[in-house]
């Protein structure tokens, strides 16, 4: 089961904060538009993300943050070449910002291109670990066959964020493991998490193996 992109825009805001304490009033006004354009993401404005993003580019054109933004948003309306060419400068701006290398990924696997998205949500976890990270890497270790590797991150995902859609993969896992036991209790606990999707439960044939066990 693979869940939707997360809830997230993979904006630092406590470095975000840090660095406007310090800031030049143009990066100050750059900062101040950045922050607007994770607030109306949830709402999932990505024309609005995009206007805001660009306007803080060009107050201050070389912080990571609005080419990150802006990249993000570009990709979920579908513009993979413009997505690629703002994730691909707020990396060169910080080789060291894990958002942009998390969102980067998330455009490889939008693109299929599996292996480079491995290597992309790998720095993200190396510069800033978090659980969206894992789960998405699992994903694709899932696709190319690298259980071990997708189990690992599954458990990492699930210790850091406790989400119940990470159980409910881990369950899958585990049936390809062919580990029933092991995935009647990971779906048992994605219940008792929250998780609420129970047509999905009952319906997928990942499942199947298991759904005659006392699991639900």
């Amino acid at each position: 089961m693979r869940r939707s992109l997360p809830p997230v825009l993979c904006f630092c805001l406590l470095a975000v904060t840090l660095l406007s304490c310090s800031s030049t009033s143009s990066q100050k006004k750059a900062m101040t538009l950045c922050r607007e354009a994770y607030e109306v993401y949830w709402g999932k404005d990505w024309d609005a993300v995009i206007e805001l993003s660009t306007k803080a580019m060009k107050m201050s054109e070389d912080l990571p943050w609005p080419y990150s933004q802006r990249g993000y948003a570009y990709m979920m309306k579908g513009r993979y070449d413009l997505a690629g060419e703002d994730l691909d400068m707020a990396i060169e701006l910080d080789p060291e910002f894990g958002a942009a290398y998390f969102n980067r990924g998330a455009l490889y696997d939008e693109l299929g291109r599996r292996a480079e998205a491995i290597s992309d949500y790998s720095k993200a976890i190396q510069y800033e670990p978090f659980g969206d990270a894992y789960y998405r890497r699992a994903i694709d270790y899932i696709a190319v066959g690298q259980l071990s590797a997708a189990e690992f991150d599954l458990r990492k995902a699930i210790e850091l964020d406790h989400d119940p859609d990470s159980m409910v993969e881990m369950a899958e896992l585990q049936v390809l493991l062919d580990n029933h036991d092991e995935s009647c209790r990971m779906l048992k606990k994605a219940i008792e998490s929250g998780y609420k999707d129970g047509d999905y439960l009952e319906n997928s044939e990942k499942l199947a193996p298991v759904r005659h066990l006392d699991c639900y």
